[in-house]
């Protein structure tokens, strides 16, 4: 993926500059961004709050790509086993709702959600993910 992000980078002359780091705790020294993406990785983090606002300190939208259940209800669900150690790489999945109050905690509200079809490296077949828009209140 880096290899990617690089080939495009340069194939398209972008300026845009990269920080590797700690998704929970980005660096305010980093600045403002009008667009921060957080696609497909809530789902592979303990913390998905901490991640968000930490996002959502710099940025006036957020846009959440992954798995979510398609509910108003506040709702967490795991989705990690003990049983099957190999698949340890997803721990929460958050409904519509939760995202909601949250967001709407940190001054942001839902402008729309979305729904595409993605190709997955774990799947033959592409699969539909929701994409939430977020904007600062």
């Amino acid at each position: 993926m880096k290899r990617g992000y690089w080939y495009c980078h340069h194939a398209f002359g972008s300026s845009a500059k990269v920080h590797y780091g700690n998704i929970e705790r980005i660096p305010l020294e980093l600045g403002h961004f009008d667009v921060a993406l957080l696609c497909s990785v809530l789902e592979h983090l303990p913390d998905h709050i901490q991640a968000i606002a930490s996002a959502a300190s710099l940025a006036d939208t957020l846009v959440i790509t992954g798995p979510l259940t398609d509910s108003d209800d506040r709702r967490a669900e795991f989705v990690g086993y003990a049983s099957h150690p190999a698949a340890n790489f997803s721990f929460w999945r958050y409904s519509i709702g939760v995202y909601r109050e949250v967001l709407a905690m940190l001054g942001f509200r839902i402008a729309r959600v979305t729904r595409s079809r993605y190709q997955h490296v774990a799947t033959p077949a592409p699969i539909e993910l929701p994409t939430i828009v977020a904007e600062r209140n």
